[in-house]
């Protein structure tokens, strides 16, 4: 889970330009909550349904496969995650894995 949230965090910080960026993590019943917010760029539209997908990445020297093996590690966790993004607001990414 670290290299997962090391990955979300590296994104953050990549398209913050010096923003804000937000880690909040809760225990709601059986659930560990992550929530990770950045004030960045924000993801177009068109590239939402693609971002896990591996070697998919709008960055000049991206690989698109950070957030390919995070989606895979949260999986292996028996865990989701999701994504919210507009653009010129920034992301929001939500983890949920088991725990309590």
């Amino acid at each position: 889970m670290s290299q997962a949230l090391h990955n979300l965090l590296s994104n953050s910080i990549e398209a913050g330009s010096g923003g804000v960026i937000s880690i909040k993590a809760h225990q709601r019943k059986k659930k560990v909550l992550i929530k990770i917010e950045d004030s960045g760029q924000g993801i177009a539209e068109e590239d939402m349904q693609h971002i896990f997908e591996p070697f998919f990445s709008r960055k000049r020297k991206g690989l698109g496969i950070g957030l390919y093996l995070t989606k895979k590690i949260v999986e292996a966790h028996e865990g989701k995650i999701q994504v919210q993004s507009k653009i010129g607001l920034g992301t929001t990414f939500l983890i949920q894995i088991p725990g309590g």
